[in-house]
This record gives structure tokens, C-alpha cells and sequence, in this order.
């Protein structure tokens, strides 16, 4: 009894409320939101989220009736969909409460990177508050999009990040590599992730790092290396389904179609003319 109520004094209690008064936030924008629109019409437009919403029925019920939907927007989003409808019988409303959960977890997520950074409780909290109360976050979170899901990858990225300069295991480097996959099955400008990190762990100090930087550095490499081969992966998979080496067809692939386009045309006119 005694070591539980330990825990229970060691709980950041400030993170809790964060989280807290996140999802009431985000719960009370939600009511709001559903005198005007009921659910069933937040889960139908805008197009995007009509791609996701049947990619979505689809994996749940194991199976893929249009290969267009999985090629654009690929499947991180709809995946986390999926695995809430087969736990819910694909009840809209649980779906999209689960998601704003998410959304306030990565809201406390925020405070503890700022606390991590400066070491100071103050920045961490004004940084989630201007989260918490961001109109942007908060019609994203209460939508069918996939923004909530690819945000809360990258700040749990950081967080590992973080945690892997004070203290690298070899599970937060599997890790680190597995979200930035998945994020980049989200939304697949999360590709140019594993430059970022890899640059990050460059230029911080050697001072912060409690093992040898070249250490820390060879390992992010490492992590990082494994989520490009899952991300190339997917990549392969889409060039022998679809005949185009990308991860998705929205995002960076749709604009090396566009660059790939306009640089046709121009030679085209160029010969007309």
C-alpha cells in the first residue's frame, strides 16, 4: 500500500491536469460541433476523409476494394481507424472521442518536452496551453483527418529523442524508427523525418548527452536507417501495384507528378513554338 502511494505522489500532477483540461477543451468543441453537424456528416466530407473513412471499413473488414484509396493517402491514418472499429463495431462517435484522447495525450506530451528542453515547468506549460486552445488543433482533432495522428507521432518522436540523449536503450531507438515509419504512412512528408533527427543529434551539445555523442549519433543513424527500409518498403510495394516508386500519391508524390508534368509541358511548348 505504502510503495502505491508512493507512485501516486511521484505522478506529474501538472501533466495530468494538462491532459485533463485538453480533452475537455477538445470535448466541449465536439458538443458544439455536433448541434450543427451530427456525426455521420463529419465523417463524410471533406473528400479526403471519405478516402480514409473507406480505406478504413475496408482493413477493418480485411480486405482492400480500391486500390486508389490506399495508394493516396496511404494507410497509417486509416489503420488507426480500423483498429477502433473493430473494437467498436465502427461506432463513429467512440472513434472520434479515442482520437481526441490522442490529441490530449499529445497535448501533455508537449508540456514534458518543454520541461525536458529548458528545465523549467513554465515553458513546458505555456506551450501546451497554447496547444490546448489552438484553433487549428482543435477543428483537427475533431475531424476525420489524419493531422491529429501524424502530430502526435512527431511530438512522441521528440519525446524519445529526448529521452534516448539521457538515457539510450535499444527498445527507444526501435521505437524512434517505427513512429517515423508510421508517420510517414500518415502523411508521407514524414519521409524527410530521419534527416531531420539525424541533424538534430548533430548539432546538440555533447554536454546533454550522458554516453558518447558518436555513440548516440551511430545509433540514431541506425534508427533512423530502420525506418527507411520501412518506409522503402511501402515505397517498392506501390511501384509493383501502381508502377510509381512513392509512398503515397498525395503529398511529395503529387508533386513530383505536378514538377514532372510542368517540366514536360515546357519542353512540349518549347517545341511548338
Amino acid at each position: 500500500m505504502q510503495k502505491i502511494l508512493e507512485k501516486f505522489r511521484n505522478i506529474d500532477k501538472t501533466a495530468i491536469l494538462i491532459f485533463t483540461v485538453a480533452f475537455v477543451i477538445r470535448l466541449a468543441y465536439l458538443a458544439i460541433i455536433l448541434q450543427h453537424s451530427p456525426i455521420d456528416k463529419i465523417a463524410s466530407s471533406p473528400p479526403d476523409t471519405v478516402r480514409y473513412m473507406n480505406l478504413a471499413k475496408d482493413l477493418a473488414d480485411f480486405q482492400i476494394s480500391n486500390e486508389s484509396n490506399l495508394y493516396m493517402v496511404g494507410f497509417g491514418y486509416s489503420l488507426f481507424l480500423a483498429l477502433l472499429f473493430l473494437l467498436s463495431g465502427k461506432a463513429l462517435l467512440f472513434t472520434l472521442i479515442c482520437q481526441i484522447v490522442v490529441a490530449s495525450v499529445t497535448t501533455m506530451l508537449i508540456y514534458k518536452i518543454g520541461c525536458l528542453i529548458v528545465r523549467r515547468r513554465i515553458f513546458g506549460i505555456i506551450a501546451s496551453v497554447i496547444n490546448a486552445i489552438s484553433p487549428t488543433a482543435l477543428s483537427l482533432n475533431t475531424a476525420f483527418l489524419s493531422e491529429t495522428i501524424f502530430f502526435a507521432c512527431i511530438v512522441l518522436s521528440i519525446y524519445t529523442y529526448l529521452k534516448v540523449i539521457t538515457d539510450p536503450t535499444i527498445k527507444k531507438y526501435i521505437l524512434m524508427g517505427i513512429l517515423i515509419a508510421y508517420a510517414t504512412f500518415t502523411r508521407s512528408v514524414g519521409q524527410f523525418l530521419p534527416i531531420v533527427f539525424i541533424l538534430a543529434v548533430v548539432i546538440t551539445p555533447a554536454k546533454h548527452f550522458m554516453v558518447p555523442k558518436k555513440r548516440v549519433i551511430l545509433s540514431i543513424i541506425i534508427s533512423m536507417s530502420l525506418a527507411l527500409i520501412l518506409i522503402a518498403t511501402w515505397a517498392f510495394r506501390n511501384y509493383l501495384v501502381n508502377d510509381t516508386y512513392v509512398v503515397s500519391g498525395t503529398g511529395p508524390g503529387a508533386a513530383a507528378m505536378y514538377l514532372g508534368t510542368s517540366v514536360l509541358s515546357q519542353k512540349y511548348i518549347h517545341k511548338v513554338s
